[in-house]
C-alpha cells in the first residue's frame, strides 16, 4: 500500500512540475529569473518563422510549435541597438511608416524614424500617407551595432517648368533635361519627371546667350521651376555709313539727299522772286 501510495505521490509531483513549467511557457515569461530576448528567424522562402522541437528523454516534453513572429528565449539581460531609417523621395512633412513583420510599425513626419531591436534578420515595408508614393520592401540585420536604412520612395510625376525672359516674341529656344528635349516659341517649357536628379542644358539660340546654360534640378515630390535669362550677344563691327548697319546707311543718306532737293528748291524760288521773275512751274 505504501508503494502504491509513493507511486502517486511521485506522480502528482511530475504532473504539477509539468503544469508550472507549461503554464511559463504559454505566458513567455522568466523560467529561471532571466529575462526574455526576441530571435526574429526568416523562413527560406517567406517571412519570419520559428519551431521548437524537443524529444522525450531530455527533461522537457515532447512539443513543437510554428507560428508566424519571434521567437522567445530566456537571457541573463535584454541587449538592443539602435535602427534609423532615413527617406528619400517624400513631400516635406508628409508622414510615413516603418512596419516590421510581427506586427511592430513606427511612423514620423520627418525625414528620419528610429527605434531599437535585438540581434536579428527583420523584414519591413515604408509606407506613405500617400499611397501614390511607394517604396521597395526590403530587410536589415541588427548584429551587435547600430545601423542605418534608406526608404527611397517614388512618387507621381512633378512639373518641372523652365521660364526664359529677354528673347524677342515668338522666338524659338529649347531646353533638354535628363536626355529629353523639348522646344517652345513662348516663354515657358514643361517637363514631368518622377522623383531624382535631373541635368538640363540650354540650347543654342542665334544672336543670345543663356544663363544659366545648364545645371540641375531634385524632383521630390513638388512642382520645379527655373528662370533663363537670354542676352542679346555684343554686335560686331560694322563697315556700313559711319558704323551703321547697310540699311540704316541707306535710311539716312536717303533723308540727307531729301533735305538737300529741298533746300536747294526753297533757294532758287527766293531768287527768281528777288529779280522779279516767276519762279519756274
Amino acid at each position: 500500500m505504501s508503494g502504491r501510495a509513493g507511486g502517486v505521490l511521485r506522480l502528482l509531483s511530475r504532473v504539477v512540475v509539468w503544469s508550472v513549467l507549461l503554464a511559463a511557457l504559454c505566458v513567455g515569461g522568466p523560467l529561471f529569473g532571466g529575462s526574455h530576448d526576441r530571435y526574429p528567424a526568416t523562413a527560406p522562402g517567406g517571412g519570419p518563422l520559428w519551431s521548437a522541437t524537443r524529444g522525450s528523454g531530455d527533461g522537457w516534453p515532447d512539443a513543437s510549435h510554428s507560428a508566424s513572429g519571434t521567437l522567445s528565449a530566456p537571457r541573463a539581460g535584454s541587449t538592443t541597438y539602435a535602427v534609423t531609417f532615413t527617406e528619400t523621395g517624400l513631400p516635406s512633412g508628409m508622414r510615413w511608416w516603418v512596419n516590421l513583420t510581427g506586427g511592430q510599425s513606427f511612423s514620423t513626419t520627418t525625414g528620419t524614424v528610429s527605434f531599437s531591436e535585438p540581434n536579428g534578420t527583420y523584414l519591413y515595408a515604408a509606407t506613405a500617407r500617400d499611397t501614390r508614393y511607394t517604396a521597395t520592401n526590403g530587410s536589415f540585420t541588427v548584429d551587435g551595432a547600430a545601423l542605418s536604412e534608406t526608404a527611397v520612395f517614388s512618387g507621381p510625376p512633378s512639373k518641372v517648368t523652365f521660364t526664359e525672359s529677354g528673347l524677342p516674341w515668338r522666338t524659338a529656344w529649347s531646353m533638354s533635361l535628363g536626355g529629353v528635349t523639348l522646344n517652345s516659341t513662348t516663354s515657358e517649357i514643361v517637363f514631368s519627371e518622377l522623383n531624382g536628379t535631373y541635368t538640363y542644358t540650354v540650347g543654342a539660340v542665334a544672336g543670345y546667350t543663356a544663363l544659366p546654360s545648364t545645371g540641375t534640378v531634385v524632383v521630390s515630390g513638388s512642382p520645379v521651376r527655373v528662370g533663363e535669362t537670354f542676352s542679346p550677344l555684343e554686335p560686331p563691327p560694322s563697315s556700313g555709313f559711319f558704323g551703321m548697319s547697310d540699311q540704316a546707311g541707306d535710311l539716312l543718306v536717303g533723308g540727307l539727299a531729301t533735305i538737300v532737293a529741298v533746300v536747294v528748291t526753297v533757294a532758287i524760288i527766293q531768287r527768281e522772286r528777288k529779280s522779279g521773275r516767276s519762279p519756274p512751274r
